[in-house]
């Protein structure tokens, strides 16, 4: 080192973290309670219209197949855009399966009456109950080979 310049005194300033003892948890809610109500009230509109084709004779040609496929996609999307994955849960897969075979069925769907709603507010109570936590979360989570903390 040269002797000739002194040395710069490189202190900085930092504000103070403060730790805390346990992470903090992260609160997740993938389906929010405004979400599962529009998508409850989807499933109840579909089912309205399944509902109307089928008495009126129109359904049974295969119009309320078109419906169901067109919803179960429809309903896919929003899950995945709600961040919900079906194959890794068998509780989910096996409700949202059941859910679409039955409803393309042409007249089956309108002798069970009201299919969509009843299988969207199970998936819907499912994950919300996932992501809560708590004795409902762990039994959910359970039911699904995991369990939640």
């Amino acid at each position: 080192m040269n002797e000739d310049y002194p040395q710069q005194n490189t202190t900085y300033l930092r504000r103070p973290v403060r730790r805390s003892e346990e992470p903090q948890k992260e609160k997740k809610d993938r389906i929010k309670i405004w979400v599962g109500a529009a998508m409850v009230v989807f499933a109840f509109c579909v089912d309205l219209v399944e509902m109307l084709l089928e008495w009126l004779g129109i359904g049974i040609l295969g119009l309320s197949t078109i419906i169901s496929v067109c919803a179960s996609l429809v309903f896919w999307i929003w899950f995945k855009m709600c961040s919900v994955e079906f194959v890794g849960s068998p509780k989910k897969f096996i409700t949202s399966l059941s859910t679409s075979s039955l409803e393309m069925i042409p007249g089956l769907d309108s002798l069970f009456g009201f299919v969509w709603t009843a299988g969207i507010i199970a998936l819907v109570v499912m994950v919300r109950a996932e992501d809560k936590g708590g004795a409902l979360g762990k039994i959910a989570g359970a039911t699904q080979g995991k369990l939640a903390h």
